[in-house]
């Protein structure tokens, strides 16, 4: 600062000051780098404008956003910065302000000196009558204006995204209404369409299934009139035999498993037999090895390879078995008539509680082992020679139920453990009290389910059983009766042991 700035004054109101020191100096030069920082930080400037002199001053920050020289602006320079479309604008602003006291407060575009650039600023100004001096502050806000310009793009083009997605989805809407429409016109059709193929495929596996046991009971069912001629000649051919033979007969006949005839075991089971006795009779020169084999299975011979080659007397061996297979004819076709007969009652009874459920039954409070009970009279029959049952029943395990209904639960599961076990192997059931629910395990030691079909053992019509000896209905039927009276089913598996859980709720 000279000495005739200190005499004016430091904010040019000609009152003389008194010389200022070192100190002050530094102190104005550190508010002025302040001043500076500020303005460059925030984006503005500061400037005022002389009537009297004409003459401009600005800030730093004033000078940088115009883009004036170091020296400073001149007011023909400052009065060419503002873009010429707003020229009128400022020029009404400023003469309201002076002449009539309006706010100065303008938002213009201006072209910087120095670049060129175009940049948007914000200005406010105040009147100081007294020195007749306008001074105000301008402000760039080039960067808040693109932002929203970018804002209103952003909007412009979210609404006609909006109004497009919009009218997409009023056509989708549109679309789906008209499915609809189409759907429910169909919908009926549909429900009859597929109930007449459930019904078909209903129909088309009672059939056979029914046909397979109503043929073999018609096939058997004149062999005693058929067999009888020729009773007479089997009785002469008893007579005609020696001691030893006619006691290996009686021995074949006595090993006979009448139990076991007409009864199907698996086919791996009874080729295995067949080839096992057939090599042992081989091995001793027995004549026709393999038709003895054969009848033997057929009869249900059930003695061991050892037996079967001590029992041999002799060429003649052949013709006793054929005789002891002849004198069981009658036993085997009443086995099939009996099996055949309780096929078909299986199958009418496990369609007529499929279809009706416990309709027209009566509910009873009954220990859950005696239904299980009354479902293996009729199937210890089908249980093999080799095959044990053991049951157990545990205490607190009375329910509510339709024991038909249960029953036939049992059967079906039990009559799959024996399938699966064929001629030999162990099943155990058991009931036990868990808590408000009463568990019914049937457990047996046959090969097991494979891990491919697991999934659709409860599945309507699927069966592992070969033609003409399961529906597929069994499990199906099981899972829904249970369903209906508030339980459940479920299994684990693992070759050698296959378990059925059942869990009912028990009676308070």
């Amino acid at each position: 600062m000279s000495d005739a700035q200190a005499e004016r004054g430091l904010f040019g109101t000609g009152e003389p000051l008194a010389r200022a020191s070192d100190d002050d100096f530094e102190e104005l030069r550190r508010a002025r780098l302040l001043l500076e920082r500020a303005e460059e930080m925030a984006g503005i400037g500061s400037w005022e404008f002389d009537y009297a002199t004409r003459k401009v001053v600005g800030s730093p920050g004033a000078l940088r956003i115009y883009g004036a020289p170091p020296a400073g602006l001149r007011i023909e320079d400052m009065e060419k910065v503002p873009l010429p479309e707003y020229r009128a604008l400022m020029d009404r602003a400023r003469d309201d302000h002076v002449q009539k006291g309006l706010p100065y407060d303008v938002v213009f575009a201006i072209r910087r000196m120095n670049d060129g650039a175009v940049l948007d600023v914000h200005s406010r100004a105040a009147w100081d009558p007294v020195h007749k001096r306008l001074f105000g502050i301008i402000r760039d806000i080039t960067r808040e204006k693109r932002a929203e310009e970018e804002i209103l793009r952003l909007n412009r083009e979210l609404e006609a995204r909006v109004a497009e997605r919009t009218h997409q989805l009023s056509a989708a809407n549109e679309a789906l209404s008209r499915a609809l429409t189409e759907l429910e016109a169909r919908h009926e059709q549909k429900i009859i369409a597929e109930k007449m193929a459930t019904l078909g495929r209903l129909v088309a596996t009672l059939s056979h299934e029914l046909n397979t046991p109503l043929g073999a009971i018609k096939s058997e069912s004149g062999s005693g009139l058929r067999d009888a001629p020729s009773l007479a000649g089997h009785l002469n051919a008893v007579r005609g035999l020696d001691e030893g033979d006619f006691t290996t007969l009686l021995e074949l006949l006595g090993m006979a498993d009448s139990e076991w005839m007409g009864t199907p075991e698996s086919l791996r089971q009874s080729r295995s037999r067949r080839k096992a006795y057939e090599k042992a009779l081989a091995a001793v020169d027995c004549e026709d090895a393999g038709i003895v084999s054969d009848e033997l299975v057929d009869i249900g011979y059930e003695g061991s390879v050892g037996q079967l080659v001590a029992m041999r007397r002799g060429p003649s061996f052949a013709a006793l078995v054929h005789l002891a297979w002849e004198l069981t004819a009658g036993l085997r076709a009443d086995a099939v008539v009996s099996t055949a007969a309780e096929k078909a009652e299986r199958v009418v009874r496990t369609l007529q509680t499929y279809v009706s459920g416990g309709l027209g039954q009566k509910l009873v409070r009954i220990e859950v082992g005696a239904t299980v009970e009354r479902a293996l009279e009729s199937l210890r029959r089908m249980a093999g020679p080799g095959v044990s049952i053991e049951c157990r029943w545990g205490e607190g395990t009375e329910l509510h139920c339709f024991p038909e209904q249960l029953e036939q639960v049992w059967s079906n599961l039990i009559s799959n453990a024996l399938h699966s076990m064929g001629r030999s192997g162990s099943l155990h059931i058991e009931s036990l009290r868990d808590g408000g629910e009463i568990l019914v395990r049937v457990i047996d030691d046959g090969p097991g389910i494979p891990e491919e079909i697991r999934d659709r053992v409860f599945t309507p019509f699927f069966t592992t059983k070969p033609a003409g000896l399961g529906a597929g209905l069994g499990l199906d039927s099981s899972r829904r009766i249970l369903e209906e009276i508030g339980g459940s089913i479920g299994f684990e598996s693992r070759p050698g042991r296959t378990c059925f859980t059942v869990r009912l709720k028990a009676a308070t």
